[in-house]
């Protein structure tokens, strides 16, 4: 039987992004040299161009067909990789791979049957839900000798999805030093999605470094991986993983110890229960019908929620009401009206779960005690919009705060300052989920265990704050940072903490 994996988890390697990690990689004395999935040999010619001969080179694909770059290389063709690291003696100095991306559910039954007989180094096996690359991953680390090195292009969702949970955390700690990189921009013109970079130094040695670079474009990533090992970057962010989030001087707390962080009100049918002022005009519906609320990430324009915004919001056009009548407005003409609606008017759909399980159906829960807003799909981080507007509610867009060690304004400045903090921003780069175009989106559990510094003073916070969150909207890089400095007095640290967690 011929066995496939699908056309759409496969990409090939650009040449110059090979070059570059084979070149990460660099050769050694009569180091021996694996490609898992040679393809079309994009690796194995980077390796040539290094003066690295075929003796020294083994190269294995899954696809049968011969290829003009299987010369340069011991190539085993028509063979699954996974099994044949787990029957296989031999042992790599040098591994590097661009591995398929394809859902292990979707593997023809042997290949998948190949993958999950591999282990995780807690003998945990793969589970359904993980990924072929996961199955590569760990098949290359059972074939790598001690004190080598391996190089790998990994999908974005080596930063976010749970199935690789365990890999994250426990493969840098089997190298003396463990670096990842990440473009602001596709790695590969067909996949929108986007890509890593990682590379492990010196299997078994004592790990005394985990590095993350971001970089703002591929050819900076390429460049950057070029020089890996001899010098930094020459753009970029870099990021120290170990030892680097907190100071030992400094107290601090954890984003859960400091907030509770709730989900807006969740309506069950948006289309119906939001409404703009044009539309709360065109029904006739009464003010006291209606809840303020925002929205949208875009709603939170400053540092304050206040009823002057909002009111700017309703009058540019945005969904900014929520329809919840009181019981005594039950009767009102236009209240009435609209309730009775059908769908296909433009009434509600009753049958929805979160809706036919309301009594009455058109009271939506409102998250109780809200200090303030925060969205987890931003492009400069979560941060915090004050609610100034008591009267002001949010939806299920967004995140409601409530702040458990603070009772005035300027003390919730301040500890909202401290999530600006460039340690914490440093933390935000590893977490949450990177999308195409550079949105990161932040689920609740991506910042109940931040790190946050308690804040040493509240006086002068809340102005401190607007000013913060204002250079922060403008994509003020270096107000934010001279900002930062002042509060924090962190001058060396502060500049290189990114103001944009993505690209804009």
């Amino acid at each position: 039987m011929s066995l496939k994996i699908p056309h759409s988890g496969t990409v090939y390697t650009p040449d110059a992004l090979a070059d570059a990690m084979v070149r990460a990689l660099g050769d050694g004395k009569n180091s021996a040299w694996l490609d898992p999935c040679v393809g079309e040999g994009a690796f194995v010619r980077a390796m040539a161009s290094i003066g690295v001969p075929r003796s020294r080179v083994v190269a294995v694909d899954l696809d049968a067909t011969p290829s003009r770059t299987d010369r340069l290389a011991e190539t085993v063709r028509g063979k699954d990789f996974v099994s044949w690291a787990q029957g296989t003696p031999a042992q790599f100095d040098r591994i590097v791979a661009n591995p398929p991306y394809v859902a292990l559910a979707r593997l023809d039954k042997p290949l998948l049957r190949s993958a999950l007989a591999l282990r995780h180094e807690s003998s945990h096996p793969l589970r359904l839900k993980a990924n072929y690359w996961c199955a590569f991953l760990l098949g290359a680390m059972r074939l790598l000798a001690p004190g080598g090195s391996l190089c790998m292009v990994l999908p974005a969702a080596w930063d976010y999805a749970d199935y690789a949970a365990t890999l994250r955390s426990k493969l840098p700690l089997r190298f003396r030093r463990f670096e990842v990189y990440r473009a602001g921009e596709p790695l590969f013109g067909a996949v929108q999605d986007g890509c890593i970079v990682i590379v492990g130094r010196g299997l078994g040695g004592t790990p005394s470094s985990s590095v993350r670079f971001e970089l703002a474009t591929t050819g900076e990533l390429i460049s950057s991986l070029k020089r890996s090992g001899r010098s930094a970057p020459s753009s970029g962010t870099v990021i120290h993983l170990t030892g680097q989030l907190e100071a030992p001087e400094r107290r601090t707390a954890l984003f859960n110890e400091a907030f509770d962080l709730h989900i807006g009100a969740v309506t069950g049918d948006a289309r119906y229960f939001l409404l703009t002022e044009e539309e709360r005009r065109e029904h006739g519906l009464p003010v006291a019908a209606l809840r303020r609320c925002v929205t949208r990430a875009r709603h939170l324009r400053a540092a304050d929620a206040t009823a002057a915004a909002w009111t700017s919001l309703r009058d540019s056009g945005a969904r900014v009401w929520l329809f919840r009548p009181p019981p005594r407005l039950e009767k009102d003409p236009a209240v009435s009206k609209y309730l009775k609606l059908k769908p296909a008017r433009g009434g509600c759909h009753r049958r929805r779960f979160k809706v036919a399980t309301r009594d009455p159906w058109y009271v939506t829960p409102l998250p109780a005690r809200v200090d303030g807003f925060l969205s987890g799909m931003t492009r400069v981080g979560p941060w915090i919009c004050l609610r100034r507007d008591e009267r002001l509610t949010a939806t299920n867009t967004l995140y409601t705060v409530r702040f458990r060690r603070a009772d005035t304004w300027e003390q919730r400045a301040a500890w909202s300052i401290s999530l600006l903090s460039p340690d914490v921003r440093r933390q935000l780069l590893v977490r949450g989920r990177r999308y195409p175009d550079g949105l990161l989106k932040y689920e609740p559990g991506d910042l109940h265990d931040l790190v946050l510094p308690v804040p040493h003073r509240a006086k002068g916070a809340l102005a401190h704050y607007r000013a913060l969150v204002a250079a922060l909207l403008a994509h003020d890089r270096v107000l934010f940072a001279r900002l930062i400095e002042q509060w924090f007095g962190e001058a060396k640290a502060a500049p290189t903490v990114p103001l944009l967690l993505a690209a804009k």
